[in-house]
């Protein structure tokens, strides 16, 4: 056989199966998909990922990032954050991000690495060779401002570059845009986000979409309990498939919080965690036990800095 068209094969084979795992490990439900390989951009941080991933509709927090960049423009102070996944098998993501209050609005820029693991390929010689199945980065350069009382508004633009089974990396650029608003009642948000417009990823002969996304979510904050409880649908555009999920969080002191949610749909399950606050330093565990497989397969690490 043609070494091209092995390849092509293998691409194609590497494609499906690296769906198949990533939907499973990381979509929390969204089935098997036709788009691009960045199923990794729902990944939540490790405070939002113990709250079963709900983020939308919260705010003032860098790992909210991901979910919605309008909760950074009301942040006072520059905080560097840092979180890491070990997923089933050899799979890991990790993401650092930073952001600068200024009296413009608030900055923020992040960078994000997904790792598939590695593959083995076995050749009609006999040959065996063994690749990196997946690898994306995504840089974020993010702005957010109360442009209007009670409703501020952030924007993402967003570089990606993925390789598959070792090939030249393909680029392609996407843009985010949110919208936190307060509603009348005393620590009641509604947040909506829509995610990952823009072109898609040309790994063989057609451009693979990217996953765009439309998040919704409702969170209520008591302040006097220290608690914070919140729901969130995320609709797949392109499947046409909505995920709900809930989760909440209950500060026992100013150091300790214990968090907890659950994610429905094909692979749902329970998500609980605990964070850490340390005079200016935050540290923050989840672990996600999703049903169909093993548990302990998906714990998340994260670290918080106010500078």
């Amino acid at each position: 056989m043609n070494k091209n068209i092995k390849i092509y094969l293998i691409l194609g084979i590497l494609t499906c199966n690296l769906s198949l795992v990533t939907c499973h490990c990381y979509g929390w439900g969204g089935g098997v998909t036709a788009d691009a390989g960045l199923e990794f951009e729902y990944l939540a941080g490790a405070r939002t990922g113990a709250m079963g991933e709900i983020g939308s509709a919260l705010e003032n927090d860098i790992s909210l990032l991901p979910y919605n960049p309008a909760g950074l423009a009301n942040l006072t102070e520059s905080q560097v954050g840092f979180d890491y996944m070990l997923g089933f098998g050899d799979l890991s993501f990790c993401r650092f991000v930073y952001n600068l209050p200024t009296d413009i609005g608030s900055f923020a820029v992040s960078l994000s690495s997904f790792d598939a693991g590695s593959a083995e390929l076995n050749f009609a010689d006999g040959t065996v060779r063994v690749i990196k199945a997946q690898t994306d980065v995504v840089f974020t350069f993010s702005y957010a401002k109360e442009f209007f009382k009670g409703i501020p508004i952030g924007f993402s633009g967003k570089v990606i570059s993925s390789s598959l089974a070792e090939r030249s990396a393909v680029q392609a650029f996407a843009i985010d845009a949110g919208g936190l608003f307060r509603v009348p009642v005393e620590g009641l948000r509604v947040g909506v986000c829509l995610q990952n417009m823009g072109g898609g990823l040309n790994y063989l002969t057609q451009a693979e979409p990217l996953p765009a996304t439309l998040r919704a979510g409702l969170s209520y904050e008591l302040l006097e309990f220290g608690m914070i409880g919140g729901l969130e649908f995320k609709w797949l555009l392109n499947e046409g498939k909505i995920i709900p999920s809930l989760g909440g969080e209950y500060k026992f002191s100013e150091n300790l919080a214990f968090r907890f949610g659950y994610i429905f749909g094909n692979t749902e399950g329970m998500t609980f965690g605990l964070g850490f606050n340390i005079k200016r330093y935050t540290f923050d565990y989840a672990i996600s036990l999703v049903k169909d497989i093993a548990p302990f397969g998906n714990q998340r690490l994260g670290f918080k800095m106010q500078l």
